[in-house]
């Protein structure tokens, strides 16, 4: 590169390089001297040129925008996660609408040992772990709960909700739920309540009375309910035991089978007919 030195005042020195963003180092006299530099050619190692300036400038600028990008587009994934969480457990603790509980026992605000507390209609018929079951009252006076533990149910203290901690259904009984609390002393006690569904138990009243007014016939029937006999010691084999017959309720045809569960050996003693009913000893012991 060619070299020449020029002298220029300082105010015209600072105007110069203001426009291009700094000052260059070692500008403390009232003159400088400094190479001249071409914008089309390589720039010198000490002292910038305006396009190299103007390239760094764009290429810190581009990076910054690039990493702003980023953080933006991952604070919205990170508040569509949070959303896509939260959301479902607020619907769902808002539409189930769990029971409250307000009365007091013995001073504690718990329910009586062994009550039945009803869920009501817009309960599904199943519970899942994190649904609410019940929610402690606010507005009366008597002692909450310092904790609660079950192997069924856990209680959130800050917002007075008793959740479900495993899956339970209504179809066929209720829901029995063991546990222990602490309310004022230092000590622990055990209760226990029933959970159960208005709806699914009032299906299960329903079943119980058709079965009462329509009992099961049976389509068979033995002459007697009970077979009896006693068997000498000197009978010879094949001698005939016993006979047992039975009729069907639409006179289909009948085959009968024996099964000795509690004595296995019965089977290899008694031969049974399949037709006609007759029980005949087939060997001595």
């Amino acid at each position: 590169m060619k070299m020449m030195t020029t002298t220029e005042s300082l105010g015209e020195t600072a105007a110069h390089w203001h426009h291009f963003g700094s000052l260059p180092f070692g500008s403390v006299s009232t003159t400088v001297t400094r190479p001249e530099v071409n914008s089309l050619s390589p720039s010198n190692p000490f002292i910038p040129s305006p396009f190299q300036y103007t390239l760094f400038y764009y290429s810190v600028w581009g990076s910054v925008r690039l990493a702003m990008k980023n953080f933006y587009q991952l604070q919205c994934k990170l508040t569509m996660t949070i959303y896509a969480v939260t959301l479902p457990i607020i619907a769902t603790t808002f539409h189930l609408n769990p029971p409250l509980l307000d009365s007091c026992t013995a001073g504690c605000l718990i329910p009586t040992a062994n009550s039945t507390i009803w869920l009501p209609y817009s309960y599904p018929p199943c519970l899942h772990p994190g649904e609410p079951v019940l929610r402690w009252s606010n507005a009366t006076t008597c002692n909450i709960p310092n904790f609660l533990t079950s192997r069924s149910v856990f209680l959130d203290s800050s917002s007075g909700m008793l959740f479900a901690k495993k899956r339970v259904c209504f179809y066929v009984e209720p829901w029995h739920v063991e546990y222990s609390y602490n309310c004022s002393d230092n000590y622990l006690q055990q209760s226990a309540i029933f959970l159960d569904h208005k709806k699914y138990a009032t299906k299960r009243r329903s079943k119980r009375w058709m079965r009462r007014r329509n009992p099961t016939v049976p389509r068979i029937h033995f002459q007697q309910e009970r077979y009896i006999t006693e068997i000498p010691e000197d009978i010879p084999i094949n001698s005939l035991i016993i006979k047992v017959h039975a009729t069907h309720i639409t006179n289909e045809s009948m085959y009968y089978a024996m099964v000795a569960p509690e004595d296995s050996r019965s089977a290899n003693i008694f031969t049974l007919d399949t037709v006609s009913g007759e029980i005949s000893l087939i060997e001595t012991r």
